[in-house]
């Protein structure tokens, strides 16, 4: 059975596609990446330099602090 050209149309691309969906999710959200990113980066040299009792209030702070810019957001949705 001969394929015809019109059956492989597409293909190539709907693999490309498949490839720049991630990559462009990346680039819509780079913002809230590199926030996060600096937040654990933070967190982690809390708990290096100051030890468990501070890292911990650190986390508290940071997911108080995360919790209320998605409340805000939220809010500006409605």
């Amino acid at each position: 059975m001969k394929m015809k050209n019109s059956d492989f149309k597409g293909g190539a691309m709907m693999k490309l596609n498949k490839l720049l969906i991630p990559l462009k999710l990346l680039v819509v959200n780079i913002v809230s990446i590199l926030f996060l990113l600096g937040l654990i980066i933070m967190n982690t040299a809390t708990y290096l330099a100051f030890g468990v009792e501070l890292g911990l209030a650190n986390t508290g702070v940071f997911l108080v602090v995360i919790a209320l810019i998605i409340d805000n957001e939220s809010r500006e949705r409605r």
